[in-house]
This record gives structure tokens, sequence and C-alpha cells, in this order.
């Protein structure tokens, strides 16, 4: 955001480069900002993520551009679902755990749980269709 960028501008203004470890959107925001400076990325954005402990980052959104987390009480099923599903779990979880990697939680079953907790399970009733 401009704010982040405002804050160092004096450094900027007497580099001859930038070297930024922001999202792919960060360094395009800079290059706007200061378009007679170079501005290199030093990271490579793969996901929108936030860190849930030091030095692991947790997937949240991959920026589809078509938002349902209303319907699924803030949760993905894009993102988060090892299948992507949007109709319900696969039913290949086991103890809450998902089938195509069991080291996380199934998405389906947060899903569940927060809508059971919003009394708004029925919401699941509406079917949608499969995602391009």
């Amino acid at each position: 955001e401009r704010e982040f960028v405002e804050e160092i501008s004096q450094k900027i203004e007497q580099a001859d480069v930038v070297l930024s470890m922001a999202c792919g959107v960060g360094v395009q925001t800079m290059a706007e900002i200061y378009p007679d400076k170079l501005i290199f990325p030093v990271l490579n954005t793969i996901s929108m993520a936030f860190p849930d402990e030091p030095g692991h980052f947790k997937e949240m959104c991959i920026g589809c551009g078509n938002c349902v987390l209303h319907e699924y009480g803030g949760i993905c099923p894009i993102t988060r679902c090892s299948k992507s599903m949007l109709n319900g779990p696969c039913g290949g979880s086991r103890d809450g755990k998902c089938e195509v990697n069991p080291d996380i939680e199934c998405t389906w079953q947060l899903i569940i749980d927060r809508l059971k907790k919003q009394n708004r399970l029925d919401v699941l009733m509406n079917i949608k269709p499969a995602k391009d």
C-alpha cells in the first residue's frame, strides 16, 4: 500500500536500485510510484497467506476473482480444500483430517463446524456449479 512505501521514500530516493520483498502487486506499486528507479522482486509470489507460526504461512486465498467466503462461513473451499470442492466434503476424510493430506484439517469439516456455530447449515443446500 502506498502509505508503507511513503514511510521509506527518502531511502528509495537515495537508492539506485530497490530490492522489494513485497508480493508482485507491491513491486508494481513501487515501480509506479518511482518510475525512474529499478525495482527488483526478491521473492516469488506464490499465494496469499498469513503466518500461522514462525516460518510457516497458511494459504488462504488464490485471488480467483469470484469470492464465495460469505457462503462458507468465511472459509474458502477453493483454496483450502485439496480438491477445491464446492458442494460438500469428498467423503474420504478421517477424524477431521484431509484425505489428500492427512496433516491438514478437512476444510469441509471446518466449514460445517463454522456454519453450525452460525446456525446457517441450510446455505449448503444451494448447489454450486463446478469452477472453471
